[in-house]
């Protein structure tokens, strides 16, 4: 059995991403916590090759510590947890370690969100003065009240994504305002109508995560308003028919043209 495997355990680094290996050894540890969290360690002679961690939101930060502790390069869900305390002190240990740290904010890797990020970081927008974020829904009541175990409700499980993408292209704000409230539908007694402004010295921002909004997957977009230009994502993400991936629409607003970046105006 042992000259099946391809590699040894600790053997696998970043660079194996996408082969199909085969390992060998024994589960030298494993603990099941509920239904949605099982810890595992596989090992042999020459070490460990994975820890695999899968947990509710409100556990993130704590398990990704025990991933960290052990020296591993980790994929860590979004948001980033509860506890500020135990999040920086995650932050430092990944950067002490030089562990690879991957987290699910997944707007960060549409390709005309990466895009979007780069012209702003190079001056191409001008000053970045406004975001307007929205990420809704519709829910039925029972995932709904399930929101009633997490502090924030829809903004701390929609929200981060948006709040992610305004701290990216905006900074640390002066102040934040949370508008978070329940709909009440349903009997449902969750925070399921997330809202919160951002004000930052030369403008206000805005993110907006509904889990009673009625079409409100279609209704996802991101505009971003700059003092040469708006680029605005609408829909942020939508299904197309046809086609494996979710789909992104992009419109730039130059003075009052909607055009792209390459086409040749004058600023």
């Amino acid at each position: 059995m042992m000259q099946s495997r391809t590699h040894n355990c600790g053997e696998l680094r970043l660079a194996d991403t996408g082969k199909q290996v085969t390992i060998v050894g024994w589960l030298e540890n494993v603990r099941e916590v509920g239904n949605n969290f099982a810890f595992c360690v596989l090992r042999d002679y020459y070490g460990t090759t994975q820890v695999v961690v899968e947990t509710e939101e409100i556990y993130l930060t704590k398990y990704a510590l025990m991933v960290a502790r052990a020296g591993k390069h980790l994929h860590m869900e979004k948001p980033g947890g509860q506890d500020t305390r135990a999040f920086e002190e995650l932050v430092n240990m990944v950067k002490e370690k030089g562990l690879v740290w991957h987290l699910g904010y997944m707007y960060r890797y549409n390709p005309y969100v990466i895009d979007l990020l780069e012209k702003a970081k190079d001056g191409t927008l001008g000053e970045v003065i406004s975001v307007d974020a929205q990420m809704s829904c519709w829910h039925q009541p029972e995932v709904r009240q399930w929101l009633q175990d997490l502090p924030g409700g829809m903004m701390f499980y929609l929200g981060c994504h948006l709040v992610d993408l305004i701290y990216r292209l905006q900074g640390q704000p002066k102040e934040i305002l949370p508008m978070n409230t329940c709909s009440g539908w349903d009997d449902v007694t969750a925070l399921d109508c997330g809202m919160a402004v951002f004000r930052y010295e030369n403008g206000v921002s805005t993110a907006k995560t509904y889990a009673v909004e009625r079409g409100g997957f279609a209704r996802r977009q991101l505009v971003v308003t700059g003092k040469r230009m708006t680029v605005e994502l609408n829909p942020l993400e939508w299904y197309v028919p046809g086609t494996p991936n979710l789909q992104t629409t992009r419109y730039i607003r130059y003075n009052k043209k909607w055009l792209e970046w390459n086409e040749p105006e004058k600023l």
